[in-house]
């Protein structure tokens, strides 16, 4: 059984009865498997971790350091099916994201988007804004939609997704769907200067409000639940925005 060893919520499971072997793993030096020397390149983290009394380095090709989570998990099956370090190397170095899964497109003039658009909750937004805070750009811009099916939850995770952003470094906040008003409500609440915050009703006056912010070194996150469809907005922006190839001339 392999579980966070970070999460508090890991010691809430059952499992004093359980048999067989307990592996803990994460970022802290107790844990059984844990990640170190962590770097985060933009386009891919890189991090040590001690294999077999080894310390082995090895790249992921994403970004968002709780994948580094993901790697461990895969890391010490690998490990206890006998793989080497070398071939877990390759098979890390192989991955790809699932498409609209914090793809990040690097585009003309260093414009970056961040296309989170398949689904979201309060969580995973939150980590989408830890990845748009990370990233290089000279503004930074988050456009968040409505995160569907939550329920009586709805209000005060829409909020909380504010409240967290606040404290980030995004320039500008945009959002998208009924529900959404409620991220910038939070955000406002928590100190994001209110004439930072746009709230639009529809995929057109949101690409009228976010085309004329965008400016060379800008990085934007899209992050909504896939009914939402930003990812028609990721692409327009791509096509928009998209590097141009070189003309060669011959005489």
């Amino acid at each position: 059984l392999i579980i966070n060893g970070d999460d508090p919520n890991s010691r809430l499971l059952p499992i004093d009865r359980f048999k067989g072997k307990v592996v803990r793993v994460g970022l802290t030096r107790r844990l059984d498997y844990y990640a170190y020397n962590i770097d985060d390149t933009g386009g891919g983290l890189i991090f040590s971790i001690d294999i077999r009394g080894k310390q082995e380095r090895f790249f992921l090709p994403t970004v968002g350091r709780h994948n580094i989570y993901n790697a461990l998990y895969a890391i010490v099956v690998a490990d206890y099916l006998g793989f080497s370090a070398d071939h877990i190397r390759k098979g890390l170095h192989r991955y790809r994201r699932p498409r609209s899964r914090l793809i990040v497109h690097v585009l003309k003039n260093d414009i970056r988007i961040i296309d989170d658009s398949y689904s979201s909750n309060p969580s995973a937004a939150k980590v989408a804004i830890d990845v748009l805070d990370s990233l290089p750009g000279d503004k930074k811009i988050a456009v968040l939609g409505s995160m569907l099916e939550m329920g009586k939850y709805s209000a005060t995770g829409h909020a909380e997704v504010g409240q967290y952003l606040a404290a980030k470094k995004v320039d500008f906040l945009i959002t998208y769907g009924e529900a959404a008003r409620q991220i910038g409500k939070g955000a406002i609440a928590s100190g994001f200067p209110a004439p930072k915050v746009t709230h639009v009703s529809s995929l057109k006056a949101l690409r009228g409000r976010l085309i004329p912010l965008i400016e060379p070194r800008t990085t934007i996150l899209l992050k909504a639940s896939h009914k939402l469809n930003l990812h028609y907005l990721c692409r327009y922006l791509i096509k928009r925005y998209k590097k141009k190839k070189p003309i060669i001339t011959t005489y």
